[in-house]
């Protein structure tokens, strides 16, 4: 049996268990030095009971400890009516808690020095003083309802005043204060616009580190039969991410439940997750939810600075989920209330990682998401719902007043266009900075807000680096923004990959998509006085400012539907064209806009519905004249076999959808086979054909007889990434289903449905279902 008890919230009692930190030591050694102290940390992070577990000691060592929580004993809600009725109320408090009498307290409003508060707190510490024999360490906690009161700057003043009397009066000398609250006292009244400056020594609250000395600390708890009873601790940090409250709250329901070891932990997770999807809460994560609100409700719009604006904490968190470094910055915007409600925290050494599937390195210093716990509950869908109750479309007008220039955010993601001259070598940009002293002349356009996406390193590098996973991190980011006023975004790509990018971003946003998303990039670097660098990116930026609702490609002289471009030459500065459409506008002296080529946008208005999920196993076949099926051999095997070796084919035709039908480079049973096992199978063409021009060529027609879907009219990148979207769409719907035809035909549907303006509408001898539901 277990001698130690968890104690879950409040002072630890006597036979409780105890964790020892490193603010421990920092706390008693300032106490025995003499200095003031700032002790801070977001809510439940054990505080109040670090100062509570070790007063006892103190008074041992002849410090007598007196404890004010300024919001519930000297109170707030109301609050005394001036400064030195406060300073009363403190000192009868203070004296209560020290068993003395206090009689001299009240009397002291009437000894003609109501004028000074400073002579009059320091009058009631001196009353203090006299009546306690060695020194005293005065607690005020809850520091952060100061900005609440009339006068909490002025209290603050006070106390640097009785500070600075300290080395001249002897009666003052002995008397110390210890601060609590969510932050240093400094922090507190500086928020509020007033001037502060710091008055002790600042200690930060950690949560429990994964140590030794806490696993047995922690251990001590459990039945002293279980073998592993370290290793439960440990399971319990992975879950908790040492948060005090939380480790205890799961350690003390492991003794109830009896738990035995670490997969036991892993079931009692599972099930406070569950009971908190079906409504119950989690009383820590209902806390954190309400410090952040805290921030920003009540607060008009107008006054909402970057910190507290909850466009940006929500932003910030939602970056951090997607693993996007600039994020990890305690400097983000809306990183400080995401830091003070305790979702995340500040790591304490380099560390690796897994966000995403990938592994990444996170630095001493940078933000991160505390334990698993913090990032099943507050997960996308939260941060999502979150930030879409802060985005509607009234609060985005309220964003922006009538005389206000016009925004554009430009989204950096490498390529070309955003490489710098530094020191002799063209090379990417660090920071938001630098990319925007090459283009000075941006601002004359509107107000542009330059955002560094770094997504992952390699978008400073080349654009064939880039993945269906930055697709989707692409249109995160601009939905993430929707609500924040911009007119129009842009986005800085390289030209290699630009055009299956922009499309991958057209199919994210969809259909909902009523504000211009520009891509372009460039041919030469910007530092090339004749290139195109600069024109390019000037003319995205005006054509973001346009009525153009869809994704577009503005590169030379046209603005593109991106879902219907491509690229066409690598050195030309008109590198890229639409077969088979007609530039949506032209840039002369003016951007004259083809209105009838515009997309028709759906006739209820209803915020974007973001489907940014692609799948990255579509196998591409490009044909050629004498390309054998046997090259692919394995494949088709591990087909045959049922081991589903990738989750879609593309056969990339010559013409318009002729595959090869004499042997031995017939393709026709190989289309055959991955039908039948479930793998979709889609024919397009490197050079897009006219709708129903497949019709009047037998080879074009035999892959469709075989059970192939035709991609139509659309271009190469639209069609790759059209199908990765839709088969990831299809997996989510049907996840579970086993019945493959299911699967296909709803692939087929979807496939053959004009979702964006990227196909015709309608292809003769193909029958077009609407997939509402999709």
């Amino acid at each position: 049996m277990a001698t130690r008890k968890y104690n879950v919230g409040g002072a630890v009692p006597s036979n409780g268990i105890y964790v020892h930190r490193p603010q421990d030591e920092d706390y008693l050694a300032n106490i025995s030095l003499g200095n003031w102290i700032e002790l801070s940390g977001c809510r439940t992070m054990g505080k109040t009971s670090m100062v509570m577990h070790w007063r006892s000691h103190l008074s041992e060592e002849g410090v007598s400890v007196a404890y004010a929580d300024l919001a519930g004993h000297i109170g707030w809600r109301p609050a005394p009516k001036t400064l030195q009725e406060w300073i009363i109320r403190l000192g009868r408090r203070l004296a209560l808690d020290l068993d003395l009498s206090g009689d001299e307290i009240p009397t002291l409003l009437a000894k003609g020095i109501t004028d000074n508060p400073s002579e009059l707190l320091e009058a009631v510490l001196s009353s203090i003083q006299a009546e306690v024999k060695g020194k005293v360490l005065i607690v005020l906690d809850e520091i952060d309802v100061l900005p609440q009161l009339e006068y909490g700057e002025q209290i603050v003043s006070t106390l640097q005043a009785v500070k600075t009397d300290q080395t001249t009066k002897r009666d003052l000398e002995s008397i110390n204060f210890c601060f609590i609250g969510l932050q240093r006292i400094s922090a507190v009244i500086s928020a509020r616009g007033g001037a502060s400056s710091q008055l002790g020594e600042a200690i930060d609250m950690s949560d429990f580190s994964v140590d030794s000395r806490s696993v047995e600390e922690l251990a001590e708890g459990l039945d002293s039969k279980i073998r592993e009873r370290e290793e439960i601790v440990r399971r319990v940090f992975y879950y908790t991410g040492g948060q005090p409250l939380l480790t205890m709250q799961m350690l003390s329901d492991a003794t109830i439940r009896s738990v035995r070891s670490e997969s036991d932990i892993d079931a009692a997770a599972a099930k406070m997750l569950k009971e908190a999807a079906s409504g119950s809460t989690i009383h820590l994560f209902t806390q954190i939810q309400n410090v952040i609100e805290r921030f920003y409700e009540g607060v008009p719009l107008a006054q909402r600075t970057d910190e507290i604006n909850p466009i940006n904490i929500y932003n910030t968190y939602l970056n951090l989920i997607d693993g996007i470094r600039s994020a990890r910055s305690p400097d983000a915007r809306g990183a400080k209330v995401l830091l003070l409600s305790g979702l995340v925290r500040q790591a304490l050494e380099d560390k690796e990682v897994e966000i995403n599937g990938q592994l990444t390195k996170i630095e001493a210093g940078e933000l991160e998401i505390k334990g698993e716990l913090f990032k099943a509950y507050f997960n996308r869908q939260w941060a999502d719902s979150r930030l879409s109750s802060v985005t509607r479309p009234q609060l985005v007008r309220s964003l922006r007043s009538s005389g206000e220039r016009k925004r554009i955010c430009v989204l950096n993601t490498g390529g070309t266009i955003g490489m710098v001259r530094r020191g002799g070598k063209v090379l990417p940009p660090k920071d938001e900075k630098e990319f925007r002293e090459n283009y000075p002349e941006l601002d004359k356009i509107a107000q542009v807000d330059l955002v560094q996406t770094d997504i992952v390193h390699l978008f400073n590098e080349d654009s064939i680096n880039v993945y269906p996973s930055d697709w989707a991190a692409i249109a995160r980011e601009i939905f993430k923004r929707r609500g924040e006023g911009y007119d129009g975004f842009v986005v800085a790509h390289g030209t290699d990959t630009m055009a299956y990018t922009a499309s991958a971003v057209a199919f994210a946003l969809g259909e909902q998509l009523r504000f211009p998303v520009v891509f372009t990039g460039a041919q030469a670097t910007p530092d090339v006085i004749y290139g195109d660098a600069h024109a390019n990116l000037h003319r995205a930026c005006k054509v973001a400012l346009q009525r153009i609702p869809e994704v577009v490609i503005v590169f030379g002289t046209k603005v593109l539907r991106a879902c219907r471009a491509q690229k066409s030459d690598d050195r030309n500065f008109e590198g890229f064209d639409t077969p088979n459409y007609y530039p949506l506008a032209n840039i002369t002296e003016e951007i004259e806009i083809r209105d009838d080529l515009l997309r028709k946008l759906p006739a209820a208005e209803k915020d974007i519905l973001l489907r940014e999920k692609f799948v990255d196993t579509v196998f591409m076949i490009q044909q050629y004249p004498g390309l054998r099926p046997d090259f692919f051999s394995d494949m088709r095997r591990k087909i045959v076999a049922g081991e589903k070796p990738c989750d879609g084919i593309i056969i990339q035709t010559l013409g318009a959808g002729n595959v090869a039908t004499r042997a031995p480079y017939s393709f026709i049973p190989f289309v055959t086979d991955a039908v039948r096992w479930g793998i979709p199978v889609c024919i397009t063409s490197v050079y897009p054909p006219r709708p129903a021009g497949h019709t009047e060529y037998r080879t074009a027609l035999a892959p469709l007889e075989a059970g192939a879907i035709y991609a139509g009219d659309m271009t190469a990148a639209a069609a790759l990434t059209k199908f990765s979207w839709v088969l990831a769409q299809v997996q989510e719907k049907l996840a579970g289903a086993t019945n493959k035809e299911m699967g296909m035909d709803l692939v087929r549907e979807m496939m053959e449905r004009n979702y964006i303006g990227e196909r015709a509408d309608s292809i003769e001898s193909i029958d077009v279902i609407s997939v509402a539901n999709i």
